[in-house]
């Protein structure tokens, strides 16, 4: 089996997952601790515009969303659209334009994947986007322990994330 085949199996599996029973499909899913009372909190405050930007699609992200919070589940979310892979610094750039944020300033990404961090920064539109590597994803030691020598990626635990802004950089 091919990994495209293992891939469009996968997705099948969990559609029909999802259509069959929502509430349990999301009874399988938990958030990282911390993750959503910081989100939350970030949101109640204002001030800040928290858009989420995923590879997920939008409906299982809403579902994931408003499963703890109504608040959270009307967040905009920028996920995967059908037939079509919508790279996340195109997202990013497209965002940071509709906002005003020359060159990203302003714009801050947090992304468990370092690969996606290094695209995004290779993006001139986001040359000035603060870029976070989530410690808690899906990413090695190796990414880690790396990301603390790059200057346009900070390493951000779980720890500063539930903390206030000013102690991420």
């Amino acid at each position: 089996m091919t990994a495209e085949a293992l891939g469009h199996a996968v997705n099948a599996a969990r559609d029909t997952w999802f259509a069959r029973d929502p509430d349990d499909w999301v009874a399988h899913h938990a958030f990282y601790p911390g993750v959503v009372e910081r989100v939350t909190a970030v949101v109640a405050a204002g001030g800040v515009h928290v858009v989420v930007v995923t590879t997920k699609a939008e409906r299982f992200t809403r579902a994931l969303l408003g499963s703890r919070s109504e608040r959270l589940a009307t967040l905009p979310v920028v996920g995967r659209e059908p037939g079509r892979a919508v790279r996340k610094p195109e997202t990013l750039g497209r965002l940071a334009a509709e906002h005003g944020l020359v060159d990203g300033a302003g714009l801050w990404f947090v992304e468990d994947l370092l690969e996606t961090l290094d695209a995004a920064h290779a993006e001139r539109a986001l040359a000035r986007a603060g870029l976070f590597l989530a410690a808690w994803g899906y990413n090695t030691l190796e990414d880690r322990a790396g990301s603390s020598l790059r200057p346009d990626v900070t390493l951000l635990s779980l720890a500063r994330f539930a903390g206030p802004f000013a102690g991420w950089r």
